[in-house]
């Protein structure tokens, strides 16, 4: 049988509250259609508006209208699963949001089971302090960061040889957790940290000790192995709560020389902060909010 598209079956009940998270999701699907304002004049502007308000409504509207039907059951008034052959119990069966990791690793092809993937992705603290010496690196490696690569092995290799981190911070500590294979990925490992450390030391051979001590956000990094067990690509640095921490929510390195105020001087570098486009935005989304 052809499967069924959401816009051909009931969907599953929905809360107020993620009816109302949508509702926004779906204003500002509206607003995406809506033309850049530059160059737009303001009565233009005034003719404009209301466009992209409407499809943001009618979206939301939609969305919840759905919500609403599916809440209170299908059309004979049967609660959800209690009717025999009821389509919305098998479009939850057929679309799992949560996915069986377990089923999923245990018919992986990939020749390294997870268990030995893990214990080799938990090296990479140790690695990270020899500047990656020894590890199996790839000859297809490639080493990608929030806002750094992907660059590949050569140029990796030559860049961590002469940065060494415990120089300026001697008592550093990953505190690496959370090891996982991907069940999408299965060569892939995925993993948390949350770096903290003393400014000591020299650091870079010219920033001198500050005694400040890090606390990074927590960051998400993953090591993807090939079939020889050798490393052909690193992600690191992308930080998971931007309110953690004081390195102004910026994750590796970058995080690291903001917080001992040395931060690098362009926005890559510098803690995020608010565009004037978004601000833009913003202000014209509160000026089509509905008023009471």
């Amino acid at each position: 049988t052809t499967p069924q598209t959401l816009s051909q079956r009931q969907r599953p009940a929905m809360s107020p509250t993620l009816c109302l998270a949508l509702s926004l999701a779906s204003l500002a699907a509206g607003a995406a259609h809506y033309p850049r304002v530059s160059g737009v004049r303001a009565a233009s502007l005034r003719k404009a508006v209301p466009a992209w308000m409407q499809r943001g409504r009618r979206g939301a509207a939609s969305l919840c209208r759905s919500s609403l039907d599916a809440s209170q059951g299908s059309a004979s008034g049967a609660p959800l699963g209690e009717t025999p052959g009821d389509p919305r119990v098998k479009m939850m069966q057929d679309n799992p949001e949560v996915v069986d990791e377990a089923s999923m690793l245990k018919d992986s092809s990939f020749p390294i089971p997870p268990s030995e993937l893990i214990e080799k992705a938990k090296l990479f603290p140790t690695w990270a302090r020899s500047s990656f010496a020894g590890a199996p690196i790839a000859e297809d490696f490639k080493f990608v960061a929030p806002v750094v690569g992907p660059i590949d092995k050569a140029t990796f290799t030559k860049a961590f040889s002469s940065f060494d981190l415990m120089e300026g911070f001697p008592d550093a500590n990953t505190r690496a957790y959370n090891f996982h294979v991907d069940p999408f990925e299965t060569n892939r490992v995925w993993f948390s940290t949350r770096f903290i450390g003393t400014h000591t030391g020299t650091m870079m051979g010219r920033i001198q000790p500050t005694g400040k001590v890090v606390v990074a956000p927590p960051q998400m990094n993953s090591v993807r192995f090939n079939e020889k067990g050798e490393i052909n690509q690193i992600t690191i640095g992308y930080a998971q709560d931007r309110q953690i921490g004081n390195t102004g929510g910026l994750g590796g390195v970058y995080g690291i020389l903001y917080a001992i105020g040395a931060g690098l001087p362009f926005p890559e570098a510098q803690p995020w902060e608010m565009s004037w486009q978004y601000k833009a935005f913003q202000f014209l989304g509160r000026l089509a909010a509905p008023r009471n």
